[in-house]
């Protein structure tokens, strides 16, 4: 296994949308309660007003997780 962490960019937006709205679905485990399109994870996640910082975790061309 060779995961990498990296930046998020834009392009990470639709896997990411697929991992959280997985999580969301399955409820009680995060704090997000509504679905994410692609549009809705880059303006809150990826490029929001407030500076942020937000991690992927990758292997290969699947992404493993984000924070």
């Amino acid at each position: 296994m060779n995961v990498v962490v990296r930046p998020a960019e834009l392009e990470d937006a639709p896997q990411m949308d697929t991992l959280l709205n997985a999580i969301i679905e399955k409820g009680g485990t995060t704090a997000q309660q509504s679905l994410f399109d692609d549009d809705r994870m880059i303006r809150h996640y990826l490029t929001p007003k407030r500076i942020i910082s937000c991690q992927v975790a990758v292997e290969g061309d699947e992404l493993l997780g984000f924070q």
